[in-house]
């Protein structure tokens, strides 16, 4: 987690950071899926957001949505689509995604 010790239900909070760069070439990354570990039900997380970080590599409001901001686990699994795809090349780009 990025330094929450715990979820509050109905609050977004940033809970992974994943950063992505390639050694070659260029990847075009276009949906995340993600797989529920641990004891809390589907429903317990009412939606799923994915937020492209703006450079700095922190999490802030002034980083952009790259998801519809309302995907949910479904058996465990969410399997979220990015508003458009994002090229991974050289350089590295941060995602977050957050729990609300």
């Amino acid at each position: 987690m990025l330094g929450a010790q715990s979820i509050v239900q109905g609050r977004e909070t940033a809970v992974l950071k994943i950063t992505g760069v390639v050694d070659h070439d260029k990847v075009s990354l276009s949906r995340i899926k993600l797989k529920k570990l641990g004891t809390c039900a589907d429903s317990d997380v009412e939606k799923i957001k994915l937020i492209i970080d703006n450079g700095d590599g922190v999490y802030a409001a002034t980083d952009r949505l790259a998801s519809s901001g309302s995907d949910i686990f479904t058996n465990g699994t969410a399997s979220i689509s990015l508003s458009a795809a994002e090229e991974l090349s050289g350089s590295a780009k941060t995602i977050f995604i957050l729990l609300g």
